[in-house]
């Protein structure tokens, strides 16, 4: 059976936890995979079989709070073949390095709604600028057509250039996301993707229903543009439809990210406040104070040799000394 080695290493900096990913989820350690960890680097051994093709990606995090985190290419190992073809994605876009394709890129569905939302914008800020404002042959100053309610065209103008800014400032983060390499910033760019387009497509719903509203109540229609009207209230409500899409995807993309770079570990951590259980049990001796002593007195059986009598006269000279005198 044919097997791969792959390595994952960090050239600077701290993270010495790393983590594998399959497909989007977290690998453990089973028969197939077999992953090894160090200070600065990490080693995956994979068999090639069917349960192994898919797309792989290390990530290195900080030990202890996760606070930074990075993430490699992403490469496609299949067991058909022995060629690997990289692909990076987090949140639904390339991982630093990867570079842009200008064609891809702009084919993408929240691309071409950017766009599209970009261009409505134009259309009813200009419009209302241009052409909304008339002054009638009884007044000199100049006042919205919109039943007269200069407020309205005001909210219209000011919801139309925000649009147009937030379009612009999402389609270079788009762009830049090749190029960013820490996942929690990523993380930020779709957190904000998704809050500001679910408020403007709420506003743009506002506006709609407002010019509506007062230009039904408009009685006298003289000298105003008609067309231009039209095409204001005509792309306001386009406008909440693309920004409705835009946070659908915006949604999609969130999720994404967050099942696949922003995983948190399944075990729970220690609770180090919790006392340790008392498990050590001390043995039990057996007591020596009522055992009788099975060993005779020493004192009672064995005669002391090295005491003697005083004055004794039967004392033997020889014994006095074991040394034999020596012989010249």
């Amino acid at each position: 059976m044919q097997g791969v080695y792959l390595r994952c290493s960090v050239e600077q900096g701290s993270f010495p936890q790393f983590r594998w990913f399959l497909n989007g989820s977290r690998l453990e350690d089973r028969g197939t995979f077999y992953s090894l960890g160090w200070s600065d680097h990490a080693h995956l051994s994979l068999a090639l079989g069917r349960e192994s093709d898919g797309f792989y990606r290390c990530e290195a995090t900080d030990n202890f709070d996760n606070s930074s985190s990075i993430s490699s290419t992403t490469f496609r190992i299949s067991h058909e073949g022995t060629s690997m073809e990289s692909r990076s994605v987090a949140y639904g876009t390339a991982f630093s390095g990867s570079g842009i394709d200008v064609v891809k890129f702009v084919k993408q569905p929240q691309t071409v709604l950017r766009l599209l939302s970009w261009l409505f914008s134009i259309v009813v800020f200009a419009s209302i600028t241009a052409e909304c404002f008339v002054n009638s042959p009884n007044e000199a100053q100049a006042r919205c057509v919109f039943n007269r309610n200069d407020s309205a065209c005001n909210y219209a103008v000011t919801v139309g250039v925000l649009s147009f800014l937030i379009c612009l400032a999402f389609l270079l983060a788009d762009g830049a996301f090749p190029f960013i390499s820490n996942v929690l910033t990523q993380r930020h760019i779709a957190t904000a993707d998704l809050g500001l387009s679910g408020l403007w497509t709420f506003l743009w719903f506002v506006c709609f229903c407002l010019l509506s509203d007062q230009w039904s109540r408009t009685s006298d229609v003289r000298g105003i543009p008609t067309d231009a009207v039209n095409a204001v209230v005509a792309f306001s409500f386009f406008s909440i439809a693309s920004w409705a899409a835009l946070t659908y995807l915006a949604l999609v993309k969130f999720h994404q990210g967050v099942e696949e770079v922003t995983r948190k570990f399944t075990d729970a951590p220690p609770d180090v406040t919790a006392p340790y259980p008392n498990t050590y049990t001390p043995p039990i001796y057996p007591s020596f104070q009522n055992v009788p002593s099975t060993y005779p007195s020493f004192q009672e059986h064995t005669p002391d040799l090295y005491q003697q009598p005083p004055f004794s006269q039967n004392s033997d000279t020889s014994a006095q000394s074991s040394f034999p005198k020596p012989v010249y």
